[in-house]
């Protein structure tokens, strides 16, 4: 049960490489907040203990224009030079391996998919049923869900089914790429010396409650996240299911420590997180994850073994829910139980309080060029780029 610190890419993978949370790594966090200089990645701590480090990114939130190049030896933002569909990765990191099999690496790779905009390619589009009701515009157009998220378009039961063929259609494409990558890995001899984890940032919303996308919402397709992590034959027991809690702040701490170099170059301060090692072997996982949306008056949402908790730090509003009897988040009990609501709104702002929230240094936003504003435009993270 991994769960995403922030419902956006770039926060997402801010806290993913520093192994902090959002509160720390940046101030008012936005969509064209740079990731502070003086944050240590797990990049450049690999790279300064000999690991040869390569980075291909297919979403140009995921590479150098908000920092996320830093530390790599090999940065490669394919979004730019082959596009941004799966494919690519076919076609850049066979070359690659083969270059560098023999030496120890660690690769990182960004997909687009499954996201908007919800369109896979053939015959991914009709793999889970017929192509429609929504036209290939519609799908394409970041103006029609913001007029279905705003209410001034509604979205039928026919359109929602065809939204979530589209997005599983996505998935099943996506899951064919990464099966051409074990095959390049097998080619290469490498399967069984390599140890591959596959996550996501965030979750989409696919109009369960009238909304569509990410980055507004914290509930629980939005914040829960897939982790598979594949070890070589014989380091660990296959096909475990391990259901203790964790976040994306324990990546960095669990690759560092695969590679031996977990607490070295200042990560015993700098990362927040802990390695994932101990607990595929059964130890505890955290008590509790914290989750927030975009910008510096964020919504909160703290969850725990049993219980849910949402804050809006703009407007005040608190809701609790119950999940071991209430998994779809449907009933709010916050006005049922206040003792238990009260707990949970002193357990958030103790939390909130210890993370050190400093004002974003001068010269750390990111300039963008017209290209990547459009970019970003096409992905529905920018309304216009004017």
């Amino acid at each position: 049960r991994v769960y995403t610190p922030s419902v956006y890419t770039l926060g997402a993978m801010s806290s993913l490489w520093t192994s902090q949370y959002p509160d720390r790594h940046h101030s008012a966090v936005s969509f064209n907040a740079v990731l502070p200089k003086e944050r240590l990645t797990l990049a450049q701590l690999l790279s300064a203990q000999g690991v040869h480090t390569a980075g291909f990114v297919a979403n140009s939130v995921a590479g150098r224009l908000f920092g996320f190049d830093r530390g790599f030896v090999d940065f490669h933002e394919l979004w730019d030079t082959l596009g941004s569909s799966g494919a690519v990765f076919s076609e850049a990191l066979p070359p690659w391996l083969a270059q560098n099999r023999g030496r120890r690496f660690f690769a990182y790779l960004h997909f687009r998919e499954p996201h908007f905009p919800y369109d896979p390619p053939p015959p991914f589009d009709t793999r889970f049923g017929p192509d429609g009701p929504i036209s290939k515009t519609d799908r394409r157009s970041e103006a029609f869900f913001e007029d279905v998220n705003q209410g001034r378009r509604s979205f039928d039961a026919a359109e929602r089914e065809h939204l979530v063929r589209l997005y599983d259609g996505s998935l099943a494409f996506a899951d064919r790429e990464v099966g051409a990558l074990r095959r390049a890995l097998e080619a290469e001899g490498l399967w069984e010396r390599t140890v591959v984890i596959v996550t996501a940032d965030h979750g989409e919303e696919l109009f369960e409650r009238g909304w569509i996308g990410h980055n507004v919402h914290l509930f629980e397709p939005s914040v829960h996240v897939p982790l598979i992590m594949r070890f070589p034959k014989g380091v660990a027991r296959a096909g475990k299911r391990v259901a203790a809690l964790a976040d994306l702040l324990d990546l960095s701490p669990t690759i560092a420590d695969v590679f031996g170099a977990l607490g070295k170059g200042g990560s015993d301060r700098e990362f927040q997180g802990r390695s994932l090692l101990p607990v595929v072997q059964g130890a505890a996982g955290k008590p509790a994850v914290l989750s927030r949306t975009v910008w510096d008056r964020p919504r909160y949402a703290l969850r725990d073994e049993h219980f849910k908790y949402f804050y809006d730090t703009r407007t005040g509003e608190e809701r609790l829910y119950d999940l071991s009897a209430d998994p779809g988040e449907t009933t709010d009990v916050a006005s049922r139980v206040p003792l238990r609501a009260a707990f949970y709104r002193q357990a958030l702002d103790h939390w909130t309080l210890r993370l050190a929230r400093r004002a974003p240094a001068a010269g750390q936003q990111a300039q963008m060029s017209c290209e990547q504003c459009q970019n970003l435009l096409a992905l529905g993270y920018l309304d216009d780029c004017s």
